[in-house]
């Protein structure tokens, strides 16, 4: 299926005054979730088409107009496509090949995603079958899910591999200098265009990885999301879906430069699936990669759905000759590699100072359907303060249950607590031992200091020692404000 030749074939304050136009029509991730009934606008699914369309119809606004013209395919008639977008963005977008016309009847040849405020041009969602050489990603779950989950307040430069539509890259560019590098010279084309839509500045750079750039060049922040599918069929392993047979060989390349390429206390923001592999955890193999001496990193990985071997392979062949042959030979691969299942997740590294103890961290966490930015930095900021061993709390400080739970509850035998989450909370139910659970419940008032909870702990037969390690599982666990 021939692509189209979409470019920046204007000024870019020419391309400019569409975001605003959408924004008007609530053209909004939120709006178009729920007007087409999605999980997330990542799940769009071929065969539901008539049925988004149906929605689209049976609620008739310019919301839903948009929606059908740009992302599922609809025409419009030239008055009414000029009277939704006004000329001088229809002119626009003409100029960048982004429509087409016949008869008196417009089509868009590229899909415009909203996403976190902002807007992005990428290739059709439902192409994704043929796998065409050089399509640019759709935004996908995995987009939307790094788009809301990576800080980036503080950031003072910015750094996108495997940029794609370059949406991570002008989320970053909202905060700071932000650059992209895609190995595939028609995503720089689209960064390009989709950075003047949200009105912010993005240097590309076409290479694969790190090598587009310069050898002393380090960030503040760096994001990706890799192609990460593990394929045994070199006829299948494409850039932006499949890079082996383990689906880590990118990941892997890229974490292991993190150390020449990731300031102290910079931050790395990956989404990804990764193989969980037999007697080898994730954040072990992580950490291997750093080569790191066991200083210097902390690791945490947020997985939100594990899938088995059979569920993933079906829902990745796609359409082949001989469907039980090609089943069998991405099972057995996996098998061969000791992949045990697939885990969809957020990995996230910061770089502490020098000689710091690494820390790691892996939780099952509610998928995040909205803006979580915040509560990533607060989880983060929690494991770096009470891991590293050099923290001692002051001494005035009232600690009190934070804002991510409602209340702390111990069994009969006071043997372990159990943290009840807030209603809103998107991180589960968190058991405590039985000296944490001790401190939670006399902490919970918030009413006295660290001093007067040492002093009477220390008064009950109680140590330091205990007592510090208690306050630091309460604080790692985002327990403590």
């Amino acid at each position: 299926m021939a692509l189209p030749d979409f470019k920046l074939n204007v000024e870019p304050s020419e391309l400019a005054p569409l975001a605003a136009r959408l924004t008007e029509h609530n053209y909004t991730e939120e709006a178009v979730r729920n007007l087409l009934r999605l999980h997330d606008n990542g799940e769009l699914i071929g065969g539901q088409i008539p049925f988004y369309q149906w929605m689209c119809q049976t609620n008739p606004s310019p919301l839903a107009t948009l929606t059908g013209f740009f992302l599922l395919g609809e025409g419009l008639g030239r008055e009414e496509l000029l009277e939704l977008l006004g000329l001088e963005n229809c002119l626009a977008l003409d100029k960048c090949n982004a429509i087409v016309g016949f008869d008196g009847v417009f089509t868009s040849q590229v899909v415009l995603y909203p996403c976190q405020g902002h807007y992005f041009f990428t290739d059709y969602w439902y192409t994704l079958g043929h796998q065409t050489e050089g399509k640019i990603y759709e935004i996908g779950t995995d987009s939307y899910v790094l788009a809301r989950t990576t800080p980036r307040v503080g950031v003072k430069n910015a750094l996108d591999l495997c940029t794609g539509s370059g949406i991570h890259a002008i989320m970053s560019a909202a905060h700071a200098p932000s650059r992209a590098v895609d190995i595939n010279p028609r995503a720089l084309e689209y960064a390009r265009a989709n950075a003047a839509l949200n009105s912010v500045k993005v240097e590309t750079h076409l290479g694969d990885l790190f090598e587009a750039l310069q050898s002393e060049e380090m960030f503040d922040l760096i994001t990706i999301n890799p192609p990460f599918v593990p394929s045994p069929d070199p006829d299948v392993v494409l850039i932006h879906r499949s890079p082996g047979e383990t689906g880590e060989e990118v990941s892997h390349r890229v974490v292991a430069s993190l150390p020449d390429r990731l300031r102290e206390g910079g931050l790395f923001s990956m989404i990804l699936e990764y193989p969980v592999m037999a007697d080898d955890p994730y954040v072990d193999r992580l950490e291997r990669w750093l080569e790191s001496d066991g200083t210097g990193w902390g690791i945490g990985v947020l997985w939100y759905v594990e899938k088995s071997l059979g569920e993933y392979v079906v829902q990745h062949i796609g359409p082949v000759q001989s469907y039980q042959e090609t089943f069998n030979k991405y099972l057995q691969s996996y098998l061969t590699h000791g992949i045990r299942a697939i885990r969809f997740a957020n990995v996230f590294i910061r770089r502490l100072p020098a000689g710091t103890p690494n820390w790691k961290a892996m939780e099952k966490a509610t998928w995040p359907k909205s803006d979580v930015k915040d509560d990533i930095l607060f989880w983060l900021d929690s494991l770096t303060t009470y891991n590293d061993p050099g923290w001692r709390p002051d001494p005035e400080w009232r600690p009190r249950l934070s804002r991510y739970f409602k209340s702390c509850w111990r069994d009969w035998e006071d043997e372990r607590g159990l943290l009840e989450v807030s209603d809103d909370n998107w991180i589960p139910t968190t058991f405590l031992d039985s000296q944490a659970t001790e401190l939670m419940m006399r902490i919970k008032s918030g009413e006295k200091t660290i001093d007067a909870l040492r002093a009477d702990w220390l008064q009950d037969g109680e140590d330091q020692d205990s007592f510090l390690a208690a306050l630091r599982a309460l604080g790692a666990l985002r327990a403590l404000e």
